[in-house]
């Protein structure tokens, strides 16, 4: 079931989410319970995060510091481990069919300008100690 899932998750990112070269991040949720979300950079390579859809994450990537994505605020915030960053707000959300008696629903972050509140103590002219506020971090 898995492989199935899987193979219907790489031909809906690249139906689904055709276009545009900026970085995003995308999560699913299929009707089967199982949970993805993945990073894909600039060049369009899908790096697959975890099944963990809220709240703060490392990874396996030893270039990716930390992800932090909160679905109820519809935004989320990637730091590097060189000390860049990026961050992303929901640009969609659509529920399709992916598979026999399956559905998905699939969320898109793009990428925007880290401009929304700032962590209380920190001075928002200084963008870098600036940080994303998100649950439970």
């Amino acid at each position: 079931m898995k492989l199935c899932l899987a193979l219907a998750l790489v031909s809906l990112l690249g139906v689904v989410g055709a276009g545009g070269s900026g970085a995003r991040l995308v999560t699913v949720i299929w009707s089967t319970g199982e949970r993805s979300l993945t990073y894909q950079d600039t060049e369009g390579t899908s790096h697959p995060i975890g099944g963990k859809l809220d709240g703060c994450q490392t990874t396996i990537f030893d270039w990716i510091d930390e992800i932090c994505l909160s679905e109820t605020k519809r935004n989320a915030h990637l730091s590097y481990t060189d000390g860049g960053e990026r961050c992303f707000g929901q640009s969609s959300r659509s529920n399709v069919t992916c598979g026999t008696n399956v559905t998905c629903d699939i969320t898109f972050f793009t990428e925007t300008e880290c401009n929304w509140k700032w962590a209380a103590g920190f001075d928002s002219s200084d963008t870098k100690t600036r940080t994303v506020e998100i649950e439970g971090r």
